[in-house]
């Protein structure tokens, strides 16, 4: 009866998650949608550049050091987790305030490729969009997911509500201008309610800089710093290549069908695997039987919602183009087949990718990164002047193909000193 109960509140849970984050995927499909429609596609390929530039700026400038803490903080109490978050922070945002004066000053002597007068909001934009992303993911090993979904669901699912509102009402105010605001207006909200998570049982006591016991993870966090940059490259060099070579409406063609294959892959790997990292950490660190079994739960659990997500995504499509008044989308559709076709093998890798790290196995996630991202550069740049964005689909099918190939071989062989894996964890 006990095994029972467990089995219903975890479906519960589950549910509860893939509601949240379905319905801000769904919230962020519909803003694709009016962007498309009410705003043009070269303004959908200029957000989905920043989008990019936002998802990545954690990784090239996080150093690896958030993947590393969140591995630590699984088992830490709130007393030492919080000034662990509070020191990362801290980091990520002193880096920033170096780098980001520096990127605008290129800008500025490069003829300003990024207009000078968007360039408050869009640094504000990948100031606290990249910190917010680091909390969300160290919130989640400290077991707080539901509070981490319903941060994002804020930073992505609740702010588009307004301004598509607003858009719709008034036409003057569909503009680039009015999304950016209305996107740091949803950070913003964000935060504060971050800084609210710190005055129950004045929590704020907690806040101090652990400078060095940061330092100390910098050499074992080159691995998955190496990961995070290749992971990054991969994602997101295509649309800017597209827009290098095609220009920014076919930028916005390809953001747009790959914005409908993100929400199968977000949905999936974040309703149903991130949530469980904590018990995937845990269980690898006991081996065995055990952690066979918590493995095989997941995948076949992620298997199911992909399948069942990316039938339903391609109904949506099918039913919703024709209203879309965009030539360009109708005549490269064979591209959103080719990129959904990926999708489900980037989650297929991504899957496997997250049993490696419960394995503690960094090295084999850098060297599959490596390779898929010397694989995705090579493939883009040979297939999309002569392919276009069919080129650029088929070079993202072909290296998440690999990447999966790869990770689910390494993944069969784990260390043979799993003693070694149990006290690093226990440490």
């Amino acid at each position: 009866m006990t095994t029972r109960l467990s089995d219903i509140r975890h479906v519960f849970r589950q549910l509860l998650l893939l509601g949240t984050r379905g319905a801000g995927t769904a919230v962020k499909l519909a803003l694709s949608l009016y962007m498309v429609r009410y705003l043009g596609l070269a303004e959908v390929g200029f957000y989905g550049l920043l989008v990019g530039a936002a998802t990545a700026m954690p990784s090239v400038l996080g150093f690896g050091l958030t993947a590393w803490i969140v591995r630590k903080l699984v088992n830490l109490p709130g007393s030492q987790a919080i000034p662990a978050i509070f020191t990362r922070l801290s980091l990520s945002l002193l880096i920033q305030l170096v780098v980001q004066p520096l990127v605008w000053l290129i800008d500025m002597f490069l003829g300003e490729p990024i207009p000078l007068h968007l360039a408050p909001a869009i640094a504000a934009i990948l100031l606290l969009e990249s910190l917010a992303s680091e909390v969300s993911h160290m919130l989640t090993a400290c077991r707080r997911v539901r509070l981490a979904e319903f941060l994002l669901f804020i930073r992505s699912g609740l702010w588009p509500i307004p301004v598509m509102v607003y858009g719709l009402i008034e036409p003057a105010a569909r503009t680039i201008d009015v999304l950016l605001f209305g996107w740091i207006a949803g950070l913003v909200l964000a935060w504060l309610i971050i800084a609210a998570q710190l005055l129950p049982r004045r929590r704020w006591r907690h806040l101090r800089l652990q400078w060095r016991w940061l330092f100390d993870g910098a050499r074992e966090s080159v691995p998955l710093y190496l990961h995070d940059i290749n992971l990054a490259l991969s994602l997101y060099l295509d649309r800017f290549l597209i827009s290098l070579y095609l220009g920014l409406e076919l930028t916005g063609v390809y953001t747009f069908f790959w914005s409908v294959a993100n929400m199968v892959h977000s949905l999936t790997i974040f309703g149903m695997l991130v949530p469980q990292i904590a018990t995937l950490v845990d269980a690898a660190a006991r081996g065995g039987v055990e952690f066979a079994r918590v493995v095989r739960r997941l995948q076949l659990e992620t298997a199911l919602w992909a399948t069942l997500l990316a039938s339903g995504a391609a109904v949506a499509v099918t039913v919703l183009l024709p209203h879309l008044q965009r030539p360009l989308l109708d005549d490269n559709l064979h591209a959103l087949w080719i990129i959904m076709a990926a999708t489900l093998l980037r989650i297929c890798s991504d899957g496997y990718g997250y049993v490696l790290y419960a394995q503690r196995r960094d090295e084999a996630i850098a060297a599959t990164s490596i390779g898929g991202t010397a694989i995705s550069a090579a493939l883009n740049l040979l297939l999309i002047p002569f392919a276009n964005l069919r080129g650029a689909a088929i070079a993202f099918l072909i290296t998440t193909g690999a990447q999966f190939g790869l990770r689910y071989q390494l993944s069969r062989h784990p260390p043979a000193d799993g003693a070694a894996v149990r006290s690093t964890t226990a440490a």
